[in-house]
């Protein structure tokens, strides 16, 4: 006989790593404006677009939820949001 999975018991407030676990639902674009607005960051940057590695076009898709927020995209921004002093030159010149 094949034992059951457990499913894993809910957590009030997950980590980052209990959260992937999880599957919780990915970033949400007002999430993802809210955060590049906490940062000093613009949709349309090339500063944004450096920080995060993608293309400008590709935050632009992000902030139209044309396309759903990568989860390392998040994590990045998390980690800059908890560590604002971690990454020089983030806002726009």
């Amino acid at each position: 006989m094949i034992a059951k999975a457990k499913k894993p018991k809910k957590v009030k407030n997950p980590t980052i790593l209990e959260r992937a676990v999880l599957n919780e639902k990915p970033m949400t674009r007002k999430q993802y404006l809210a955060a590049l607005d906490q940062l000093g960051l613009t949709v349309a940057g090339q500063a944004t677009a450096f920080a995060l590695g993608v293309s400008v076009r590709h935050c632009q898709r992000m902030a139209a939820a044309e396309r759903e927020v990568p989860r390392p995209i998040e994590l990045l921004l998390k980690m800059y949001l908890n560590h604002p002093r971690e990454v020089p030159e983030l806002t726009e010149s």
